[in-house]
């Protein structure tokens, strides 16, 4: 009975460390290649971080103009800054 105690809690404090691991990748960028992306995704997902692994859109991404400059060029486009749109004006009653 203490062995198997033992193992199972050797098992979850290297599931927590993998899982620390894993959480520490850095979230793939515009010049990120497809196996990359697929790694963390998938390790992600292994770690039980759902969130960062499916939830990720290139939109919320800090390297979003970057992206957006790279198929302005390819398309042959100026590239042209994102603008924030302006939040709704909600009259007062």
């Amino acid at each position: 009975m203490n062995v198997l105690l033992h193992s199972e809690l050797a098992h979850f404090i290297i599931y927590i460390a993998i899982s620390a691991i894993i959480s520490g990748m850095p979230a793939p960028g515009v010049s990120s290649g497809t196996a990359y992306k697929w790694a963390f995704s998938s390790l992600n997902i292994f770690a039980a971080n759902f969130t960062r692994a499916r939830g990720a859109k290139l939109e919320s991404s800090p390297n979003f103009q970057d992206a957006l400059n790279v198929q302005q060029t390819l398309a042959g486009q100026p590239q042209t800054p994102v603008v924030k749109p302006p939040d709704p004006v909600v009259p007062k009653p």
